[in-house]
């Protein structure tokens, strides 16, 4: 482990290595390092510009029980949250390493910034590992600006992806797509309640939660989790977020979609902020296409309406808690696209829902550009809006 604190600002320009082994060995039984652990807890502002590198290491053997090692886990602010986080120019990488019989999970980012917001600008991996049987999942990433207020901006890239097979894999399952999660709060019983805590994803930025590939008979990775949560604030989002279905490169089934979740209105009194999908960005929570079996089926649900674990949807962009009331909720507009499609062959397309507030004073979201229709005899899925 490395443990880095201060009274003051800490400002980091190199290289943070906490890198689990690698293994080999002509037997049996290989299993790689698992990354360490860095934290970072502070008063005053964190800047880093450096690498850190937390992942597993890889694992070969000729016989079985062979592993990559489990990525790292990066910990900033979550004992003490720092005032406010920068991290620039740099690759945060906490992957879980590769391994013949078994791929290493992903690792996990967490950053918590207490008043003064968080800037990422960097490279951000806790993919899974790679295997010839079965593929780590993905990791997790979590960005929170705590309850004073402050806004989380979003320049670089974060990869949660599961593992993928193995060149010359006979049969190798992909790994489960992660989760990134990313929240910006405000204190509710102050005197401005409602006005901190926006979340904004530049056109460069992009956040990738996908399955992985699979090989020969084995199913491909199901789609992850991306989810973007404030209580009044607005969210503008650019660039790309995806939850894709793996890809089945042999006869197996091409990887369940994921899902694509915006909320604005997370202390449920239907007044959320605008939810913006700026011209050029892109939501894809697709199933998975296989080359000779099934494709994999987008989230859909024969119950048009969002019940969270319960029943199953794509993408939800939601101002106004799902039920709404006596207030229409915040502005949703579909500048961009929006991707549910089934998988090839013949994967069902998944269902998109706008709760919220329309423009030119209608009450009802329109959809803009949303494409989710199934494939060959996969039904299609449908678009809600209240």
């Amino acid at each position: 482990s490395i443990a880095i604190f201060a009274r003051n600002e800490i400002t980091v320009d190199s290289a943070i290595r906490f890198r689990g082994g690698n293994a080999s060995t002509t037997g049996a039984g290989a299993v790689g390092g698992d990354g360490g652990v860095l934290a970072i807890d502070n008063a005053l502002p964190v800047r880093l510009f450096g690498t850190m590198d937390g992942r597993g290491g890889s694992a070969s053997a000729s016989g079985g029980e062979i592993r990559g090692g489990r990525g790292g886990q990066v910990y900033i602010g979550m004992t003490a949250p720092v005032t406010s986080l920068s991290l620039q120019l740099g690759r945060y990488a906490a992957d879980g390493g590769a391994g013949d019989v078994a791929g290493g999970r992903g690792g996990s980012h967490d950053f918590i910034a207490s008043n003064g917001g968080i800037s990422l600008a960097g490279t951000f991996e806790a993919a899974g590992g790679g295997s010839a049987g079965a593929c780590g999942p993905g990791g997790a990433f979590n960005a929170v600006c705590d309850v004073l207020g402050g806004d989380l901006a979003v320049a670089g890239s974060v990869r949660v992806s599961g593992g993928s097979a193995t060149l010359g894999s006979a049969s190798a399952t992909g790994g489960a797509g992660g989760t990134a999660d990313f929240a910006a709060w405000f204190d509710s019983i102050g005197p401005l309640a409602g006005t901190g805590g926006s979340i904004t994803l530049s056109p460069s930025s992009l956040v990738v939660a996908d399955g992985g590939d699979s090989a020969g008979t084995a199913t491909a990775g199901r789609g992850g989790t991306v989810h973007l949560e404030v209580p009044e604030g607005a969210v503008s989002m650019g660039g790309s977020m995806t939850a894709r279905g793996g890809f089945a490169l042999g006869s197996g089934t091409g990887g369940l979609g994921g899902l694509v979740w915006v909320v604005t209105d997370a202390n449920a009194n239907a007044t959320g902020g605008a939810i913006t999908l700026e011209a050029g960005a892109i939501l894809d929570a697709s199933g998975g296409d296989s080359v000779s079996g099934l494709g994999g089926d987008a989230h859909w649900s024969t119950v048009p309406i969002f019940q969270a674990g319960a029943v199953p949807i794509a993408v939800l962009l939601d101002s106004d808690s799902v039920v709404g009331g006596v207030h229409s909720g915040g502005l949703i507009l579909n500048k961009g696209t929006v991707f549910a499609r089934g998988g090839r062959p013949n994967g069902h397309g998944g269902d998109v829902e706008f709760h919220g507030a329309g423009p030119n004073s209608l009450r009802e979201p329109e959809p803009g550009d949303i494409r989710n229709e199934g494939d060959g005899a996969g039904g299609d899925g449908v678009f809600v809006a209240d």
